[in-house]
């Protein structure tokens, strides 16, 4: 079969033709470059290589409702004493009979009396303003690699809810470390309190 050979009138109309789909398709992308909202510096943009591969946007948890009093707004003499005596209930949680799987107990001291009957007797204790403060004790447990990264208390539910949020490294002994949680809280509620703990991978 004879091949046929294009006129010089059918190239030029062919280049024509070629050059105007060209142009339009530079308008098109002009246009929809004008009418993307600019981003500020850091704004997470649509579509990003997480959203992608998962469909939505992971959040670490955080704690959840009131955190602790900080150290600087309690008394001087009542802040030395616990820093002094970190473990100063720690004879009190060795007389609990519970095992690793099940919730740790939680206490809230709303009186010198309460706070006579979790610390040893001989200790002397600081006079403590409980008509404005709620001591919050508890004992927990860490590893090499795990550690406490935040905690606040959730009052909101009929029993209060301690939220604890642990980092884990990855890293260290596998051993399990006895520690004791004492913090100051703005004036509580006389309700029941529970323990509800989320780790938070970081290898």
């Amino acid at each position: 079969m004879k091949a046929k050979t294009l006129t010089p009138a059918a190239m030029k109309r062919i280049s024509v033709l070629f050059c105007a789909g060209v142009l339009m398709s530079a308008l098109c992308t002009a246009f929809v470059d004008c009418n993307d909202e600019p981003k500020e510096p850091g704004q997470r943009q649509e579509g990003s290589k997480g959203e992608e591969q998962s469909g939505e946007q992971k959040e670490e948890p955080t704690e959840v409702g009131i955190t602790p009093v900080p150290t600087s707004e309690i008394p001087e003499e009542v802040a030395a004493f616990f820093e002094k005596n970190p473990m100063i209930f720690d004879d009190f949680f060795n007389k609990i009979d519970y095992s690793y799987d099940i919730p740790l107990p939680c206490f809230t001291i709303n009186s010198m009396k309460e706070l006579r009957e979790y610390a040893p007797s001989a200790t002397v204790l600081p006079e403590i303003d409980f008509g404005k403060y709620t001591l919050v004790i508890t004992r927990y447990y860490t590893t090499g690699g795990l550690y406490l990264k935040s905690h606040a208390i959730d009052t909101e539910p009929d029993v209060m809810n301690l939220n604890f949020v642990f980092g884990d490294t990855g890293k260290g002994l596998a051993a399990m470390f006895p520690q004791i949680y004492c913090e100051f809280y703005p004036k509580l509620p006389q309700k029941t309190i529970e323990i509800k703990s989320t780790t938070v991978k970081e290898y």
